[in-house]
């Protein structure tokens, strides 16, 4: 057995600090919610033995849960404990933002924590699956938005087949809202009809165009971003792949922790404990480091469906974890997740004149990608 500072050289780790959630969201991939949670010893000694190995670079802290504001105290003390010993870190969080005090709002703003807010676009569709919360996450990203804390919020849209049709009324939405930063994550684990394919094809048709009126609008003073926008439209325009490998969940740079102190090579496996067991404990060291293989996790473009695929230029082979769960080989993409990268691809091609004609495009990324093409 190997201590944990013998295999990792982490930047980066996810603490998942509860596994209790006041909400039970349809399509939630933690299905037992059985209360436990982490200690203030136990996050403390994951903190202590990764940020040592690092002691002069950034280093990022990610809550995670369950529903990690359900164990605020233990955040709040360990961000005490974090600034009392000056670890240079930044902090993230993923929340449902439905527990939200102003001791919260507080800490967000003075410890700069990007929080990344679990809202499913329009009403209709949030309160659809997550409880008929939405009147009250709403109400708490303005309190946010009100103490400056815009720019530290990410609206994460769960996008199911059948609430395609919405997709865009959700992101216009949260635009409306005062969310810069809008992610809207179609769920690629599921069977997608052709109908909702197409409804998902119409939408984002119109999200482009939304995107591309912004970036153009010299009176709009608010950055946006939208995910699978401006990463996937740089690469179409440059003709280029957006990056080579898989998710890199064979990387020692980063690694997740259940609340007992297990850890993980990515923040969705303590769900799949059957299928994807932890490689150690933070108490104990790694006692499996055997999967830390670069070639275990390099896309295979040689399924039937891949020849001539224009969806290879951002494809990656999709989520390994998903992969592995739906079709048992880490390396497989679902079926879902290829027809959506098409999706995604094809109609940004139809926008590409309008996109090299631009004059002014208020996203730097762009700017860039532009520049390098009308060099070549």
């Amino acid at each position: 057995m190997k201590s944990f500072e013998e295999v990792y050289n982490c930047d980066s780790i996810t603490l998942n600090v509860s596994n209790r959630c006041n909400l039970s969201c349809t399509y939630c991939f933690e299905h037992k919610k059985d209360g436990e949670m982490m200690s203030f010893e136990t996050a403390k000694l994951i903190v202590d033995k990764s940020y040592k190995l690092l002691p002069k670079n950034k280093f990022t802290i990610n809550f995670f849960g369950g529903e990690p504001l359900t164990n605020w105290d233990m955040i709040k003390k360990l961000i005490d404990y974090i600034d009392q010993k000056q670890y240079q870190v930044a902090y993230g969080i993923t929340t449902n933002l439905t527990l939200l005090t102003d001791e919260m709002v507080q800490y967000i703003d003075e410890f700069s924590i990007n929080t990344l807010i679990s809202i499913d676009g329009t009403p209709r569709s949030h309160n659809r699956n997550r409880n008929n919360s939405y009147e009250v996450v709403a109400k708490n990203i303005k309190r946010l938005i009100d103490n400056g804390c815009q720019l530290l919020l990410e609206g994460r849209m769960t996008v199911t087949p059948g609430e395609a049709k919405y997709m865009f009324d959700g992101v216009k939405n949260l635009w409306d809202l005062g969310i810069n930063n809008i992610l809207p994550i179609a769920v690629t684990d599921m069977e997608w009809t052709d109908d909702e394919l197409n409804d998902y094809r119409i939408s984002y048709k119109k999200i482009l165009d939304f995107y591309l009126d912004r970036i153009q609008d010299a009176e709009n003073d608010r950055s946006i971003y939208i995910k699978n926008t401006d990463e996937i439209i740089g690469s179409v325009l440059a003709d280029s792949s957006i990056g080579y490998n898989m998710c890199p969940i064979n990387s020692n740079r980063w690694c997740a922790f259940d609340v007992n102190g297990d850890i993980y090579r990515c923040h969705q496996m303590p769900y799949n404990k059957e299928l994807t067991p932890p490689i150690g404990n933070i108490y104990t060291g790694i006692w499996d480091d055997s999967e830390f293989d670069v070639e275990q996790l390099i896309p295979k473009y040689d399924h039937e469906s891949c020849e001539g695929c224009e969806g290879i230029y951002i494809c990656k082979s999709g989520c390994p974890v998903e992969n592995l769960r739906e079709n048992g080989e880490m390396q497989k993409p679902t079926r879902a997740y290829c027809e959506i990268r098409k999706i995604h691809v094809s109609e940004i091609k139809e926008k590409q004149i309008d996109l090299m004609s631009m004059e002014t495009i208020r996203s730097r990324y762009l700017n860039k990608i532009g520049r390098a093409v009308q060099q070549e």
